[in-house]
């Protein structure tokens, strides 16, 4: 008997509710379990964009565990036949230092699935630090960024709101800081090279123009 062809095993996806948003499925499998989800929940928030899924995948470890989070969240919507699967996917995750080994791996793995990659190099607060000036050192340690961060807003706490209220009006800023780093700097896929970098503003300017 031949097995059932996989175009009959989608038509089930046909049957699903009805769409209640013209906005965009939108899938964000971070790294981190506060700093991201409470940036990009916050962001959702302010935007009204409830078509947006945030997660986080802290016990994943890793780059390449971020992307294999969002594999399994992907095949679970579709599993769901009261859901529309997820249009555009995201794994928003870090360099690290010592850089994350994993990397290659979670990128080519993100590439096969049609999934995002959104990196900072090193690590997330860095894109909080261009809301304020536009500044692109090597940093040594996470702890840096941290500190640099802190010259400008003292109370950050990683765990808090609090950032993300100081810096959501000055978005588009950071937006254009990043913009004009990454042009001068010739940031591209792999950001594990470019100490510091980020590809935060990319997403962050197309949720932006969806809302």
């Amino acid at each position: 008997m031949k097995p059932k062809s996989r175009i009959k095993s989608k038509t089930a996806f046909y049957r699903r509710r009805p769409r209640r948003s013209a906005l965009p499925l939108i899938l964000i499998v971070c790294e981190g379990e506060q700093t991201e989800p409470i940036y990009f929940k916050y962001i959702k928030s302010k935007r009204n964009l409830d078509s947006i899924t945030v997660i986080h995948a802290k016990k994943e470890g890793s780059a390449l565990g971020v992307v294999e989070k969002a594999i399994q969240a992907i095949e679970r919507r579709h599993r769901d036949t009261t859901k529309e699967p997820f249009e555009e996917k995201y794994c928003v995750f870090d360099v690290e230092i010592p850089i994350d080994a994993t990397i290659p791996d979670a990128i080519a793995l993100a590439r096969q699935n049609d999934i995002q990659v959104i990196m900072t190099n090193p690590c997330f607060e860095y894109w909080y630090i261009l809301h304020f000036k536009v500044i692109c050192p090597m940093f040594d340690n996470n702890g840096q960024v941290v500190s640099e961060l802190e010259k400008e807003f003292p109370e950050y706490n990683k765990s808090s709101e609090n950032i993300c209220k100081k810096i959501f009006p000055d978005t588009m800023d950071a937006i254009s800081n990043a913009k004009a780093l990454e042009q001068s700097n010739s940031w591209g896929r792999d950001l594990t090279q470019h100490n510091s970098s980020t590809h935060v503003h990319n997403l962050v300017e197309h949720l932006f123009k969806i809302s």
